[in-house]
């Protein structure tokens, strides 16, 4: 929202709105999200699949999901944007903390861990 106030676009703006964020964590939870495709993408057998995610190179999975993740979200945001900037500040704060209350709804009872060592064991 300061970029727009700045006089810059919207799409400038909306690039920096998602960048935030991923320099905030130094990439952990886009990390995360590759791992997840890379496993997931591979076809392989749960153990598999787990090693798969614990390997710290990218595979192609995990390059596409991000790139095509990253730019959706751009593209959201841009459009809030372009509607306003407190229609794109609003949609950042509540994408922001839906994002921090799923991870509570996924370690809820019931649902079996990965590992038995690991987030929800």
């Amino acid at each position: 929202a300061v970029l727009l106030q700045a006089g810059a676009g919207p799409l400038l703006a909306a690039v920096a709105a998602v960048a935030v964020p991923a320099v905030l964590t130094r990439g952990l939870h886009l990390d995360g999200l590759a791992d997840t495709a890379d496993g997931l993408g591979s076809g392989k057998p749960a153990e598999d699949a787990l090693r798969i995610m614990k390997r710290s190179d990218i595979g192609p999975f995990g390059v596409i999901t991000l790139l095509l993740v990253l730019l959706g979200q751009v593209a959201a945001v841009s459009e809030l944007y372009g509607e306003g900037p407190a229609h794109g500040a609003v949609a950042l704060a509540v994408s922001g903390v839906a994002a921090r209350l799923v991870l509570t709804v996924a370690c809820r009872t019931g649902v079996p861990p990965a590992r038995p060592d690991g987030l929800g064991a």
